[in-house]
């Protein structure tokens, strides 16, 4: 789940532009153009974005459409007054992989838990029309292997 959380305010969800850079990933800065479009919360699979995958193995399940490697997600956000100057405003990122983010072209930094919620702190950082740019990467894990990362649950 994602949510971008002001103090008292609801999250804000939807469409955000997609770039998926697949492995082996060539991106280590936000990419130019984001040809793609994305709904959060989601998953590139539940939103059938990549290859569709053919095959169906005997033991386990098989993600129909996996991908391996990182999307970029990008969105601006219209900040209202009140919301620009709220005391703390956050953005939670529950059940992800690996996370870095810019904002406004400052990059915040990276997150790897796979248990617990990237929360990133965004007070102060605020302008009127904010650009976030996320990358989620599902490879390099820190602990490989494990239920979360298996392709058998289909979680990646």
């Amino acid at each position: 789940m994602t949510e971008i959380r002001f103090a008292g305010s609801e999250p804000v969800w939807g469409n955000w532009q997609l770039f998926m850079d697949a492995e082996p990933c060539t991106y280590t800065e936000p990419p130019a153009d984001f040809p793609l479009t994305m709904r959060l919360p989601g998953t590139t699979a539940q939103q059938k974005l990549g290859t569709e995958n053919p095959a169906r193995a005997a033991g386990h399940l098989t993600e129909r459409y996996p991908f391996r490697g990182q999307i970029w997600l990008r969105k601006i956000l219209h900040i209202s007054e009140d919301d620009l100057h709220a005391d703390r405003c956050t953005l939670f990122l529950e059940r992800t992989r690996i996370t870095r983010l810019w904002v406004n072209g400052q990059y915040l930094g990276s997150q790897d838990s796979l248990c617990t919620p990237h929360i990133y702190q965004l007070s102060g950082l605020l302008t009127p029309e904010t650009e976030l740019i996320l990358c989620i990467q599902n490879t390099g894990y820190p602990v490989p292997g494990g239920h979360m990362t298996s392709p058998d649950t289909q979680t990646n």
